[in-house]
């Protein structure tokens, strides 16, 4: 992309078209090239692939004849009405989607050179929305307002079980596509019982004016799905159907009730306490389970006492419960045991009435659940801690990463890593034809360094060339320590001639430190061996050019010293 899409000025600098093809690629309006010889798509940027919901891989196989509804005429061809004389053009049209909807788009036309040949650049608009607002009547206010609920299916049928629109929201959940539902009948999708009972809906929504709410079930793909439909009138003829996807929620309600039938089950087979009190708060009867369960002595003891004082650590807490305020038949919560001690409870009960609707009695089952309030309340504990583990785990892994990354004495990327980050760089550029540039570098008369002065002094001078090289550098350059004093860089997008000042900076850096050291002030220089990817022939991997650069290192050496070099075949020799 970076040789080929240009406007048609062939004075155009390389940063200039590399800048061009970051803006084509990263600019939010879709946009894609299509030869005006064969109409073939020749380019695609990553909004365009967002849009039509291709890969990139298929967007390219398409021709411009692929991507526009049929009878609809491509604006722009080396044979057609335009000719491709005027460099710009907009206009209106459909575009075809993947998944088959279609969208209607604003779209603007400039013709550039695509090396070898003439193309057109597409910029487009999705303007559905638009049109579809426009072509509106005053009928279909609702159903605009519902169009914010992308993820549900609005439907239109009428009185007579007809598909009559379809709005372009969530397609996944139709059982047909839209092509196939307009003008078709409920019973030619649906079984006729499961069509009868959305007729009998859609009757009786048209006869009250009300809207009503159903839940039913379909076979998507082999694999039972639910859904919930809000039918709304809209006329005297059609209903507006939103359809929601709720088979999440079943198959967690569904989870959900076999969890409580097996945790029923299972508790079932105990003794659970029974009761019939007052309503001002006096036992009638209990069993022996709930006397055992409260730790009283005897039934009799039990009657005596009164449960607002004595069962409940609040005497106000009595009266409060959902069976107390008619929300629910079945509760939690807390009581008192004779020793004083906490007991969670169960409560599944209900009220008795007198012919006169007065209540004369509360009877139920307790069931004791504090041993599984404590497990809840262990159990959030233990996740808590667990969160803390496993936070601690990741900041370990994370340092080990490091480590096994990492140089230790200089801090930077160690020899394996660089190739891997180096490779993963490589593949890049070789796929889009990029500049890339190897730097390989070395301490000159380390060794002297190292006799003279000790491994110490040389261990801290080998830290600090590292340290005045990564300043010299961009973050998106890669430095790594390649052994001993010898160093390696990678400088993406960088061709040797870009990569040669960028050598000399580092070098000039290094040579202008002064070090102290206990025998006086200590100066380095560095030799620098500079090699580029190479098309023709093509490299075969990264380590080719490494190669390359090492054998300009070498040359560089051979010559004195102190100075960069970029590799050349007819000097170094081939690599």
């Amino acid at each position: 992309m970076t040789q080929n899409i240009h406007p048609k000025s062939k004075t155009k600098s390389e940063d200039e078209k590399r800048t061009f093809y970051l803006l084509f690629m990263g600019h939010s309006t879709p946009m894609y090239v299509y030869d005006l010889q064969t109409l073939k798509i020749l380019e695609v940027n990553n909004a365009a692939l967002e849009k039509y919901r291709y890969s990139r891989d298929e967007f390219l196989s398409l021709t411009v004849r692929d991507m526009i509804q049929t009878g609809e005429d491509v604006p722009f061809s080396a044979n057609g009405k335009n000719n491709g004389q005027d460099p710009h053009y907009a206009g209106t049209l459909q575009h075809k989607c993947k998944n088959g909807e279609s969208i209607d788009v604003e779209y603007t036309i400039h013709i550039i050179d695509f090396n070898p040949r003439k193309a057109a650049l597409v910029m487009t608009r999705d303007i559905t929305e638009t049109k579809f607002q426009e072509s509106k009547t005053d009928s279909d206010v609702e159903l605009r307002a519902l169009f914010a609920s992308m993820q549900d299916v609005v439907l239109v049928i009428d009185r007579d079980g007809i598909y009559r629109k379809v709005a372009p929201t969530n397609s996944d959940l139709l059982i047909k596509p839209k092509g196939e539902l307009l003008g078709k009948h409920l019973r030619e999708f649906f079984s006729t019982e499961r069509a009868a009972f959305f007729l009998d809906s859609i009757r009786r929504v048209l006869e009250t004016r009300q809207s009503v709410h159903i839940e039913y079930d379909l076979s998507i793909d082999s694999q039972p799905t639910w859904f919930a439909a809000s039918i709304s009138p809209m006329d005297d003829i059609n209903t507006l159907w939103v359809v929601r996807d709720i088979t999440e929620r079943k198959l967690a309600s569904k989870a959900l009730q076999e969890s409580e039938e097996r945790y029923r089950s299972l508790f079932d087979r105990m003794m659970d306490g029974i009761y019939r009190s007052t309503h001002e708060g006096k036992f009638v009867d209990v069993n022996p389970a709930m006397v055992r369960m409260f730790g009283y002595s005897s039934k009799e003891e039990m009657l005596e006492m009164d449960i607002k004082s004595e069962l409940y650590f609040d005497a106000e807490e009595r009266g409060t419960h959902k069976l107390d305020t008619g929300d629910g038949e079945t509760d939690i919560y807390r009581l008192r045991r004779k020793d004083g001690s906490e007991i969670w409870v169960e409560d599944r009960g209900s009220y008795s009435y007198d012919e006169h609707g007065n209540v004369t009695f509360h009877e139920g089952t307790l069931r004791d659940v504090t041993a599984r309030k404590h497990a809840e309340e262990a159990l959030r504990s233990a996740k808590v801690s667990l969160e803390k583990t496993n936070q601690e785990l990741e900041r370990v892994l994370l340092r080990e990463q490091q480590l096994a990354r990492t140089d230790g004495l200089t801090g930077l990327y160690n020899y394996r890593y660089f190739f891997e980050l180096a490779t993963r760089e490589f593949n890049i550029a070789m796929r889009y034809r990029r500049p890339l540039s190897i730097l390989m570098f070395d301490t000159d008369d380390f060794k002297k360094v190292n006799d003279t002065l000790g491994h110490s002094a040389g261990d801290k001078i080998l830290a600090l060339v590292a340290q005045a090289t990564a300043a010299q550098m961009r973050s998106v350059d890669i430095l790594a320590r390649y052994g001993g004093d010898e160093f390696i860089i990678l400088l993406s997008q960088t061709s040797a001639k870009q990569a040669y000042p960028i050598a000399e900076r580092i070098r000039n850096s290094v040579a202008g430190m002064k070090m102290p050291s206990e025998k006086g002030t200590v100066s380095v220089t560095l030799s620098i061996g500079i090699a580029e990817i190479q098309y023709e022939p093509a490299d075969e991997s990264v380590e080719h050019i490494v190669q390359r650069a090492d054998k300009a290192l070498y040359a560089v050496k051979q010559a004195g010293r102190n100075r960069a070099m970029i590799y050349d075949p007819s000097v170094n020799g081939a690599a």
